[in-house]
């Protein structure tokens, strides 16, 4: 799965928001922003996961890979679902599921969801009008 975020200068720092798991980081250094925004997203994994950080769009946009993607995925979806305010059982009435333990083993990484199903949990738990993630 790879996160991405916007690098934006504020005064003497980089910083960079991941949207998807709601949390920035910043640096001093472009460099020492990528090493914090590895640190960031590790401290995110329920699991040890193989992460790797690069830069795109000239340099624009912070890219953090991280694999398997069923580290990273539980904390996505309770970041969104506790930024949108939601509580696990509204996201269950909200996929029409009949169990809130259904939804609630996403979240504590007991499933993995395909790509399709991540895509109705993220449409579920997000209030925003779509939030991307990209499983690579």
């Amino acid at each position: 799965m790879i996160l991405e975020a916007k690098i934006e200068k504020d005064g003497k720092f980089f910083i960079a928001d991941f949207i998807a798991i709601d949390a920035a980081t910043q640096g001093h250094s472009v460099p020492e922003l990528l090493e914090m925004a590895e640190d960031l997203v590790r401290g995110f994994c329920d699991r040890p996961a193989d992460i790797s950080v690069s830069l795109k769009g000239k340099n624009k946009v912070v890219e953090v890979e991280v694999s398997p993607s069923s580290a990273i995925i539980p904390a996505i979806l309770r970041r969104q679902r506790e930024k949108s305010g939601l509580s696990s059982r509204d996201v269950t009435s909200i996929l029409r599921e009949k169990s809130p333990s259904s939804y609630s083993a996403y979240e504590l990484g007991k499933r993995v969801p395909s790509a399709e199903k991540l895509d109705e949990l993220l449409e579920a738990v997000s209030k925003q009008d779509r939030l991307k993630v990209r499983v690579g």
